[in-house]
């Protein structure tokens, strides 16, 4: 069985207590992209690079994730200061370059969730090892963080794989000029069973922002959007983020609610299943980010993907990125930042209209199984 090794950040609840380092929504986006290329006939080992926020040391290990899946982790030392932080990454980069080159061969596929931060060591190892290189590449960092002196770097490093997993459309034409074999993965394609009992019983229609609570992401967007809507509507805000963002969250939900008939409210982080069925307890999920942010040309926003997973309507601010998506005809748009814009988008929905948003994502899925195993292939492919 041909083998790929999947670089990234991972890791799993039985491990909470080491506080590794990663984002909950790109390694859920990795836990599907791994059982992809499993269901296509791999066996795969995901390599993480996930370093530890506490304060204790956490040994390395290896975890069985289910048939021809693991998971392999590093040592990892704590570090509180900034000198202990900086021997503590290359502490475990060492690990990383050393375990890799032992290991990898040509006749493996490296899959490589791009970063910045090992840019160097991925290209020592397809130079050293010359394994199929495939980058899982979901933004361009130097779009998202406007700094210009990392561009032709990391420019340099896209160009230089084999094929691409790629989060958009909108990203061939930057990522991939040469037209090397790719599939695209806005998230996850398989549709969430409908198994939770519904939470609301009030005859309102929920609608839901789940995400980062950051300024740019759009809360805020969706709470003021309740100022146009009547009494029969919900506006729940769940998510996670700085301290200080959440407190402005719950500052403008509680202005909002003292000036609107919609109900408004802060429901705090969910995940795992009580997000599941939090999402399956309403009826419209808010893609409301900010629409002249530099990512939106090359980022697919992930909880788009979640809502329609459990059978959500989208309201979603006009995009490229959603507007040029196979999923684009399951959105409601709307244009610009304005929320009365939002706030008329929820009212426009039918929701008599047999919408079936489940069963579009299972026909994303299986053909995005089949991408995966034609894409570490010779011939590769282009969907």
């Amino acid at each position: 069985m041909k083998k790929i090794y999947y670089l990234c950040y991972f890791d799993i609840p039985e491990h909470a207590e080491q506080q590794r380092s990663f984002v909950l929504a790109a390694t859920t986006k990795s836990t599907y992209i791994a059982k992809a290329f499993v269901k296509a006939g791999y066996e795969v080992e995901i390599v993480s690079a996930s370093g530890t926020g506490g304060g204790n040391f956490c040994p390395g290990s290896v975890t069985q994730l289910g048939d021809n899946l693991t998971l392999r982790l590093f040592d990892a030392k704590s570090a509180k200061t900034t000198v202990q932080r900086v021997f503590a990454r290359r502490f475990l980069r060492k690990q990383l370059k050393s375990y890799l080159l032992e290991n990898v061969t040509e006749n493996d596929t490296l899959l490589v969730y791009h970063s910045l931060a090992y840019m160097d060591l991925v290209q020592e190892i397809k130079q050293k090892k010359n394994p199929k290189l495939i980058l899982e590449t979901n933004e361009v960092y130097a779009d998202v963080t406007g700094n210009e002196k990392i561009r032709p770097k990391e420019m340099a490093f896209l160009q230089s794989a084999d094929g691409y997993v790629l989060s958009t459309e909108l990203l061939l034409e930057k990522v991939n000029p040469q037209n090397k074999p790719f599939t695209v993965n806005y998230g996850i394609f398989a549709p969430e069973k409908k198994q939770f009992e519904p939470l609301f019983h009030d005859g309102k229609i929920h609608c839901v922002y789940a995400g980062v609570l950051e300024p740019r992401k759009g809360a805020g967007t969706a709470i003021a959007a309740a100022e146009f809507l009547p009494s029969n509507y919900h506006i729940h805000i769940i998510g996670f983020g700085r301290e200080e963002d959440m407190a402005k969250i719950q500052k403008q939900v509680d202005e909002m609610s003292a000036k609107t008939e919609c109900t408004v409210t802060f429901d705090g982080k969910k995940s795992g299943d009580e997000y599941l069925q939090f999402l399956q307890s309403c009826q419209v999920g808010f893609a409301t980010q900010s629409a002249d942010a530099a990512f939106n040309e090359t980022s697919f926003p992930s909880k788009v993907l979640s809502y329609l997973s459990n059978g959500l309507r989208v309201v979603s601010v006009r995009i490229k990125a959603i507007e040029t998506s196979k999923v684009a005809d399951l959105m409601y748009f709307y244009d610009g930042d304005s929320p009365k814009a939002v706030a008329e988008a929820i009212q426009s929905i039918d929701f008599s209209d047999g919408y079936d948003s489940r069963k579009c994502l299972s026909d994303l899925d299986a053909s995005f199984i089949s991408d995966c195993e034609k894409l570490t292939a010779r011939e590769g492919v282009n969907t």
